[in-house]
């Protein structure tokens, strides 16, 4: 994806954790002026063996309810912030490497 705009019907992605990376995806349902709908995804996750790493990407299902944040930025590039440790700008389409600690 070239944009880093955000706009309906985009997935966004956000990569968070501490002693490992999650991920997380999002779709845009709605942006009005500065104000953004989103519903978060299931993920799908693929694992390499025991290395405690792999990758995710969004699965069509939605998972949970909508939730309305405020898009940050400087008209190039945008994101938004979901929790107070999570910021979700819009997904390349690549998987996401993820990691896990034992």
């Amino acid at each position: 994806m070239d944009t880093h705009i955000i706009e309906p019907g985009q997935i966004l992605h956000a990569r968070w954790g501490y002693d490992q990376t999650n991920a997380t995806f999002f779709k845009v349902l709605a942006r009005r002026g500065q104000w953004v709908v989103i519903q978060p995804l299931s993920t799908e996750e693929a694992w390499r063996g025991d290395t405690m790493t792999g990758t995710a990407t969004p699965s069509a299902k939605l998972d949970g309810k909508p939730i309305r944040r405020k898009v940050r930025g400087n008209g190039n590039w945008e994101a938004i912030k979901v929790k107070s440790y999570m910021y979700a700008s819009p997904w390349d389409g690549e998987p996401v490497r993820i990691s896990c600690y034992a």
